[in-house]
């Protein structure tokens, strides 16, 4: 059984305390780095677990009640009294403001462009058509096939051998004399490493001739 009497009973009280405050407000304080947030327990916990050693544990919770009573006052009245809800903290630029930190908005600006630099890096490797083959595309005088073949720089012949057709095919298919199976297309999407998407021909476009494709 636990000994209530215990220094460490004081640590317990101490700790559950800022877990339970942590899952309430724990939001308002994202902004602090954790070794400041690591740092405000220990502090708390020694000069509790030191009041209570020296004077007793009714002065030692009544000096942690201060804090929790200042806090409740925060939330409930002070923040509200400035248009910030004191549960979410919303808006948090106007919280953010109301404590000080002028520069969130730079910091947030800086995250957002970070995160759109990501999302260009994660891009910069998709296939891209030269400008003159997409304008020739968009006027449907290429196929799209013939477009990304030659995007990357490969033979009929060296593209059906991928794709695992005759070069026969693809001739075919970029001449819109066949149309392609969906899985003869799905190999030659995978053998230039481009969607499937990205073959179709605009709506609209019709086959000249057969639409029955090579083998």
């Amino acid at each position: 059984m636990a000994d209530l009497n215990s220094l460490w009973f004081d640590v317990a009280i101490v700790m559950s305390v800022f877990a339970f405050g942590t899952i309430l407000f724990g939001h308002f304080e994202e902004h602090k780095p954790k070794w400041r947030r690591i740092l405000k327990v220990v502090i708390v916990s020694t000069i509790v677990v030191t009041v209570s050693a020296t004077f007793g544990r009714p002065w030692a919770f009544g000096l942690l009640a201060l804090p929790l009573v200042a806090a409740l006052g925060i939330h409930v009245w002070w923040l509200p009294k400035h248009g910030i809800n004191g549960w979410t903290g919303e808006p948090k630029e106007k919280y953010h403001e109301l404590i000080g930190h002028k520069d969130y908005e730079a910091l947030l600006s800086a995250a957002e462009d970070a995160a759109d630099r990501a999302a260009i890096d994660a891009r910069r490797d998709e296939p891209v058509l030269p400008h003159d083959d997409a304008m020739a595309l968009i006027r449907g005088e290429l196929h799209p096939v013939a477009a990304w073949r030659k995007a990357r720089g490969l033979t009929q012949a060296e593209l059906g051998s991928r794709a695992g057709v005759r070069g026969a095919t693809i001739s075919d298919i970029e001449a819109s004399k066949s149309a392609g199976r969906f899985d003869v297309m799905q190999r030659i999407a995978e053998a230039l490493s481009v969607d499937l998407d990205d073959l179709a021909l605009p709506v609209g476009d019709e086959l000249s001739r057969d639409e029955t494709p090579g083998i």
